[in-house]
């Protein structure tokens, strides 16, 4: 079975008492790549990992992190929107939280949303933490992968290079990333 990281590039521009206003730059980046994958979170190769997983960060994430990492309960009235993306049953999120595989979210004392049951390993990078980790890569992929360049993936270098030129602006940035199996 495959594992895939979803990563999600956000940036805040302003912030106010709540705290940074997070905004996507990018909706679920990043291909399969396990090398990469140890590095970031110990995930497939927990050998060459150089952060433990720090989990969804706390307060407000960007529009797209969001509604991908969440599972929206299907009301009562509409049992048909569980069998959607994005959407699950009371009957689903309540046995997917009592085995652990999903965070409960609770509005007005009401269970509103869970976390998707496949996620593990969710976490998040300041753009000094990710420029290490693509370093880090440069630098063991040969051990791994002979015939490889001495360099991380182009999509990665990318995504350091976007996150630098919104601090260049003045903004804070983070990637926010998880994994399902």
């Amino acid at each position: 079975m495959g594992c895939d990281i979803h990563t999600y590039v956000e940036y805040a521009d302003w912030e106010n008492e709540d705290g940074p206003y997070w905004k996507n730059f990018t909706s679920n980046g990043g291909s399969r790549d396990y090398l990469m994958f140890g590095i970031l979170a110990g995930v497939r190769a927990p050998t060459i990992q150089l952060f433990e997983p720090k989990g969804i960060p706390k307060g407000r994430l960007g529009y797209e992190t969001e509604d991908d990492y969440w599972y929206r309960i299907a009301p009562e009235s509409s049992p048909a929107l569980a069998d959607h993306d994005g959407w699950a049953s009371m009957a689903n999120a309540e046995r997917w939280i009592e085995d652990g595989c999903s965070t409960p979210d609770f509005r007005d004392g009401k269970l509103f949303r869970v976390s998707g049951p496949d996620w593990h390993s969710h976490s998040w990078l300041t753009r000094e933490e990710l420029e290490k980790a693509v370093d880090h890569y440069a630098k063991i992929v040969p051990e791994h992968y002979p015939a490889a360049e001495p360099k991380a993936p182009a999509e990665w270098r990318a995504i350091v290079a976007a996150m630098r030129a919104f601090e260049d602006a003045g903004a804070k940035t983070r990637i926010v990333f998880w994994f399902d199996n």
